[in-house]
């Protein structure tokens, strides 16, 4: 049994949220419109089994235009907060714990071949960090610059790229990939690491080695990949790719060995894309059907051919874990509304029910929040305890009360208070945040006027 308990901040009308980003264990940064950045901590309400957002290290405002896009990464005691903004901008912002001191420096990126400009400048959509640097998509080419103050060798910039990129990873061992028309681009880092005053190297890599010498594998792909996610070990790459007349698939390459996997058959563009934790389990949606599919790897079963399978695309590997001939798992949302947000609980160990595999959260076209249980999903049918050829239905829904008390935070009186919220509008984006085991798990939900702080337990 899962149980929700929510509770609801209402920012300042001046202001919208454009992103949220996790950071650690219980902290997450949210960006807005006029170019603020907030660092928030979720603490509970008194004895409630709620949780509440209050302003943990900083306030500021990071950009002269909105902020569009986050990400994070930690060295040692130290946490770095990257954002990219409307203004062409990135910036780095440090603290450090606890919480006594902070550093933060800005960048103004040049504009190159493909770069979209806004009314304050550079659009950067999407930034990167791993290791000691940061990256941002520019165009056709990816700039790279220090997290460190300390370090003062300027930005630097990779490329060009042959189209202009989609989407932008840093792998953790500091290699950059991205995702254009054709397929992927891998760059990787060829040093151990940038000093003082001298900026890491990057060399294009063609091809991915094979299991077997006489082969290798390119990042090829029939059609245009939008989307890009890595697995948290870097051990997989996944793209969202569309195709002629509508079709779209999901491609997968595994590093070690080069092997290449297409999962076709999903209706429509990719909408959102995302991997476990543990790199054992990628679920997709798709424009076209108001169904998720997740595979899970390791296991080989005869497919369905009313749902998308996965088939070896080109490489010839011994076996290892795969999806290769696998049908995937169905999750069906309530309502046949579209999922066009996706994110897998994160968490250390098993919850206080002995869960071990996480929950999915998915948001919905119309607003809703479904939480899905994978409990039964086993990287091997013969330990699973769901039939692939069924749809699994959401163990929790939760949409816009009209006739729900929650507690209510306002931003702008700072005051609580208890009754049914505003329509919040459309649902951008769910996060979780990570949290020890047997801990209650906190998922994030991202309103243009506020967010929705939830507090999930399972029994």
């Amino acid at each position: 049994m899962v149980c929700l308990s929510v509770c609801w901040r209402r920012d300042s009308k001046a202001a919208r949220i454009t992103i949220v980003h996790a950071i650690s264990r219980e902290r997450f940064a949210v960006g807005y419109d006029n170019g603020a950045l907030r660092v928030f901590q979720c603490v509970p309400q008194m004895a409630s089994s709620t949780c509440f957002c209050e302003d943990f290290i900083f306030n500021s405002l990071a950009h002269a235009a909105a902020v569009l896009s986050l990400a994070s990464t930690a060295m040692n005691d130290e946490a770095y907060v990257l954002s990219g903004g409307a203004d062409g901008r990135v910036c780095v912002r440090c603290y450090r714990e606890p919480a006594t001191a902070q550093e933060h420096s800005s960048w103004k990126l040049e504009s190159t071949h493909g770069g979209t400009l806004g009314r304050s400048g550079l659009l950067i959509e999407c930034v990167a960090a791993a290791r000691d640097t940061w990256a941002a998509l520019v165009g056709n080419k990816i700039a790279v610059g220090p997290l460190r103050s300390a370090h003062h060798w300027p930005v630097q910039y990779v490329g060009p790229l042959a189209n202009v990129a989609d989407d932008l990873q840093m792998l953790p061992d500091g290699a950059l990939v991205t995702c254009s028309f054709g397929g992927l681009t891998l760059w990787r880092r060829q040093d151990e690491s940038a000093t003082l005053g001298s900026p890491p190297k990057y060399a294009r890599t063609e091809r991915l080695a094979a299991a077997r010498a006489s082969e290798s594998i390119d990042l090829g792909c029939d059609g245009w990949a939008r989307s890009l996610a890595a697995s948290a070990g870097g051990q997989w790459l996944a793209a969202g790719v569309g195709g002629t007349g509508g079709k779209a698939s999901l491609w997968l390459w595994r590093m070690a060995d080069g092997a290449e996997f297409e999962c076709g058959g999903l209706r429509g563009e990719v909408r959102a894309l995302t991997w476990s934790d543990d790199g054992l389990l990628c679920a997709v949606s798709s424009s076209g059907v108001a169904d998720v599919f997740v595979w899970s790897f390791g296991s080989r079963v005869d497919g369905d051919d009313s749902a998308p399978s996965a088939k070896r695309a080109r490489a010839s590997t011994p076996a290892m874990s795969s999806p290769a001939g696998q049908t995937p798992y169905r999750l069906r949302l309530e309502g046949g509304t579209n999922a066009h947000t996706l994110s897998f609980e994160s968490r250390d160990g098993a919850d206080a029910a002995g869960r071990t595999l996480p929950l999915l959260a998915c948001g919905g076209e119309d607003g809703a929040i479904h939480l899905f249980d994978l409990q039964g999903v086993h990287s091997t049918d013969a330990h699973s305890t769901v039939r692939r050829a069924e749809c699994i239905p959401p163990v929790l829904r939760w949409s816009h009360p009209t006739d729900e008390e929650v507690p209510t935070f306002d931003a702008l009186t700072q005051r609580w208070t208890r009754g049914a919220p505003p329509d919040p509008g459309r649902l951008e984006r769910l996060l979780w945040l990570p949290h020890r085991a047997g801990h209650r798990s906190l998922l994030v939900a991202q309103y243009p006027n506020g967010l929705l702080t939830c507090a999930i337990t399972s029994m």
